[in-house]
């Protein structure tokens, strides 16, 4: 830090703690006349998390339940053991919706929040969840939620060697048309009609 005097004063400018704990104190010292005299904070602070991680975020399936840990972090990218406040997830997307099952809301204990049995039941692509805690607001890396069913229209009665269409709908949890159905994953799935197989039954 950078010392500035003025007077019986003197105030350090820019001082800088990356490593979160509590009970930080810190001393004093000036020399004088033939001897030094050193003199305590009154009173010790804490140092808190800068930022959160999350666990990993790979593409999930629609209505499929998942678990997910948020960790509180220092400046140095350690955790912050010292973190204990509640921490609520949130998740969204573009055509999304928020999470559906599991608690939202968690107590981290040693800087982390585990989060059970979280579920997101809308297909979108780009979803990304928010943590909000202890002051902290940090969003997750983008990953998408994909269908769960696929459902094959009625055929009717065709002629012999006549051309006829099959209607293939992709669906999420809620029944409804996942319109992200088609794109290509961030995990380099791809969706596409094209890897569909048909299987023609016979008796």
């Amino acid at each position: 830090p950078k010392t500035r005097s003025r007077g019986s004063t003197a105030t350090f400018t820019g001082a800088r703690i990356s490593n979160a704990a509590n009970g930080y104190t810190f001393s004093a010292q000036a020399t004088r006349v033939g001897s030094t005299a050193t003199d305590a904070i009154d009173a010790g602070f804490n140092v808190t998390a800068s930022t959160f991680a999350f666990s990993a975020m790979p593409d999930r399936v629609s209505g499929t339940p998942f678990n997910l840990t948020v960790t509180a972090k220092d400046n140095n990218g350690l955790d912050a053991e010292n973190f204990t406040s509640s921490i609520d997830v949130n998740a969204a997307a573009t055509g999304g919706s928020n999470f559906v099952g599991g608690t939202k809301t968690v107590a981290a204990v040693s800087g982390a929040a585990s989060f059970l049995g979280v579920q997101l039941t809308n297909a979108a692509n780009a979803y990304r969840v928010t943590a909000t805690g202890g002051g902290l607001n940090v969003d997750s890396s983008a990953f998408n939620v994909v269908f769960s069913t696929l459902t094959v229209g009625a055929v009717a009665a065709v002629r012999s060697g006549d051309p006829f269409n099959i209607q293939v709908d992709a669906r999420d949890a809620n029944g409804t048309l996942a319109e992200n159905f088609g794109s290509t994953l961030s995990n380099g799935n791809d969706l596409t009609l094209a890897n569909l197989q048909a299987a023609v039954v016979a008796n």
